[in-house]
């Protein structure tokens, strides 16, 4: 008797997850041109329930985007849990293979969705603007890399 139930949570976790892609910027969104620091594996799945975003050859940004969104969480006092799955009423965060970070929307509103929205774009911004400055500074490999995480890590919100 749960199954139409089951069937409108499953519904409304797939609506949230394609306003939240549908709503970030372009350039973000991967696509096999694309040259950004941070990316969005694309999707046409209208059943998607989470996002992966990857900083390609950059474990230190990742580990420093996963860093400061929890601290961006903890100053705005947004929902987020960290289980090892998909499917929960508050957004989910997750490190995949120690290179992707699932991002899984949750059942809220827009108000909080569209906050988790601004701090994505704000990274995207932070780490490809790092990432011109890096270069026009001589940095490269793992040294850019760093450079990269550092800006995240201590980026102002």
């Amino acid at each position: 008797s749960a199954s139409p139930d089951m069937d409108e949570y499953r519904s409304a976790l797939m609506a949230n997850t394609k306003r939240f892609y549908n709503a970030l910027p372009p350039g973000l969104i991967w696509s096999p041109s694309s040259t950004s620091v941070m990316q969005v594996a694309k999707t046409d799945d209208p059943n998607a329930v989470f996002l992966d975003i990857k900083f390609p050859g950059n474990a230190a940004a990742t580990d420093a985007f996963m860093s400061r969104l929890r601290a961006f969480v903890e100053e705005k006092g947004l929902p987020l849990t960290g289980r090892a799955s998909f499917g929960f009423a508050t957004t989910n965060l997750n490190l995949i293979h120690s290179e992707k970070t699932r991002l899984t929307p949750g059942l809220e509103g827009p108000e909080i969705q569209d906050r988790y929205i601004a701090f994505l774009e704000a990274v995207y911004n932070c780490a490809n603007e790092a990432a011109q400055l890096g270069v026009k500074q001589g940095k490269q490999g793992a040294e850019l890399n760093s450079f990269i995480a550092e800006q995240i890590k201590t980026m102002a919100l």
